[in-house]
Parts: structure tokens; sequence; C-alpha cells
């Protein structure tokens, strides 16, 4: 049965990351990552045939992705974008998550 669930609800995503910078060109990096960590859905994705109202959901998730990032002139600052692909384990859910990326390196 395909989509049984709502598809109306947030996700929250808290989780840790690991990147490798491989250098494509000067000042240039690609950044593959692998995730994993909690995830919160509110409210809980429901079955709308069985009458649950749906409280909130908590559920582990892992993913992979990759970035690209360029290092600016000025130091310590960067600038890239990323695209990550999460599985939320329990509730069987694939998310995918585009997003730009401002970076300043202490």
């Amino acid at each position: 049965e395909t989509c049984a669930l709502s598809d109306n609800f947030t996700m929250t995503f808290l989780d840790l990351t690991a990147a490798y910078h491989v250098k494509v060109m000067n000042r240039l990096y690609l950044t593959p990552k692998l995730v994993a960590g909690y995830t919160r859905l509110d409210p809980a994705p429901v079955d709308p045939e069985a009458g649950d109202p749906g409280r909130a959901l908590s559920a582990p998730n892992a993913g992979l992705g990759f970035g690209i990032e360029y290092a600016t002139g000025m130091d310590h600052f960067s600038v890239g974008a990323d695209l990550l692909a999460r599985y939320v384990i329990g509730p069987n859910i694939t998310a995918f998550s585009i997003f730009p990326k401002v970076k300043y390196t202490f």
C-alpha cells in the first residue's frame, strides 16, 4: 500500500555529520557526507481512516549526501551548497534536503 499515512507533517533533524573535503580545483571542494541522528515528526504520520489524531513521533535517521564548497578570498570564509538524502527508520520515510551554506571557520 503506497502512502497510507498522512503527508502533512514537519520533520526536524538533529544529526551528526562526517564529511571529507576532496579538492577539485584551487579553492573548490566536493564534500561527501554521512549523517545519522534523531528525527522528530510533528504531528506523527497517521492513517486518516483509523481516526488517530496523531502525536509527535521520534525516530532515528541515517543518510548520505554531498556538497560543494568554495573557499573565498577572505580568511576562513567559504560558501557552497549541500544535498542530503535521509531515511527515517521506523515510519520508513525518505527525505531529501537541498540547502545553501555559508561557513566561517574559527
